[in-house]
């Protein structure tokens, strides 16, 4: 009977120390993988805070050439509204192409 219980013990300890195992590479696992996702968030928050600042600053730009050119006519408006668009798919397309580039550089 002594060998039963000498038997179940050691199985005992045995799983014991491969829970403990599992249980430490799993938390291993989870903040390596929270520490690439916070790593992932501050490069896509500095690219946003980025793209940002080079909107404001073509939308600074275009104000101030709209207020310092003379007099607007509709046709020279309406060229504006054309150029404002075509900035917006050109800074559309610079982002599309930065996140295509980021998820191949994975």
């Amino acid at each position: 009977m002594s060998s039963l219980k000498d038997k179940l013990f050691v199985f005992y300890r045995q799983m014991e120390r491969t829970t403990t195992r599992e249980k430490e590479r799993w938390q291993r696992q989870i903040a390596d993988a929270q520490s690439r996702s916070d790593t992932e968030l501050d490069k896509l928050t500095k690219r946003l805070m980025t793209l940002e600042r080079e909107r404001n600053l073509l939308m600074k730009t275009i104000h101030q050439e709209k207020s310092h050119s003379p007099e607007i006519l509709p046709s020279d408006d309406g060229d504006l509204q054309n150029l404002v668009s075509e900035i917006r798919q050109l800074a559309s397309r610079a982002l599309d192409e930065s996140s295509d580039e980021e998820h191949m550089n994975k």
